[in-house]
């Protein structure tokens, strides 16, 4: 039987990674392991508000944390859009997170590049490249954690490129996403990671406009915009219907929080 291009791409990019992404030794040798973030930190959601345009159109951004068995914790920082022929991608920081006094470290270990051409398509491996020189600093402000700042430092050497950017907390939610693009009979794109799997076919999203403005200027308060019927969940983008208006634009939406005693997802 004759290869499929998927999975031919799927094992070129694994031979990518096994090439490219293997460097002798440790990674981040003496550098501190810190400790793990906590619990109310790993539940949040963070929208990324970033200097750089990885992408010419649709471009949003997001920050995630989960912890795993041995309660170590991890980051995904993922910023998806569409490239100049209008393929769809998504780029992928991965790696572990490290809580200091005042401050997380992020430290890189796998960086990758996933695209489709169409919404509905299925997300296939194009690209990875060693990133374990990669490290981003960032300052936990408010007790609340609703913000993150990125700092430099002696370890954000590698990564200064970047630039300063900002990641702001979205809605307490079991899930919150945010929407990426408008289609036609009044349906959105909502992408956020894990959605395919936490929502459900015919689950009704609220929609918020969130406030997106850097550090140091006036934000305010995420504002109702109307709700989304999930109609189908191709991975990590969502489609859904409007099923009520307002005059508010939502650029978030997000299924409500558990009631207290039902547990969460997290």
């Amino acid at each position: 039987m004759k290869p499929s291009p998927v999975n031919i791409q799927f094992f070129f990019f694994l031979a990518i990674l096994a090439a490219g992404c293997s460097p002798s030794g440790p990674p981040f040798p003496g550098l501190s392991t810190g400790e793990p973030l906590p619990a109310n930190l790993v539940a949040r959601r963070y929208v990324l508000n970033l200097p750089l345009t990885f992408y010419r159109s649709s471009q949003r951004a997001e920050l995630v944390f989960d912890q795993d068995s041995k309660g170590g914790s991890h980051f995904a920082m993922r910023i998806a859009g569409r490239n100049p022929i209008e393929s769809i991608r998504i780029r992928s920081y991965e790696g572990t997170a490290h809580r200091f006094a005042d401050s997380i470290e992020l430290r890189s270990n796998r960086c990758y590049i996933q695209g489709k051409k169409e919404w509905e398509d299925r997300l296939v491996p194009l690209e990875g490249w060693d990133c374990e020189h990669l490290i981003f600093q960032m300052v936990l402000l408010g007790s609340d954690l609703e913000t993150l700042q990125s700092v430099p430092t002696d370890h954000t050497v590698s990564a200064n490129w970047f630039g300063d950017f900002t990641a702001l907390a979205m809605p307490k939610s079991t899930f919150a996403g945010q929407i990426i693009a408008s289609l036609d009979d009044e349906r959105v794109v909502i992408w956020g990671r894990d959605g395919g799997v936490i929502l459900r076919d015919g689950q009704i999203l609220e929609g918020y406009q969130m406030d997106l403005q850097g550090l140091g200027q006036t934000r305010n308060l995420p504002r109702p915009a109307g709700t989304f019927k999930v109609i189908s969940r191709p991975g990590d983008f969502i489609i859904a219907r409007r099923e009520t208006r307002s005059t508010i634009e939502a650029n978030v939406a997000l299924t409500q929080a558990p009631k207290p005693g039902a547990g969460s997802i997290f």
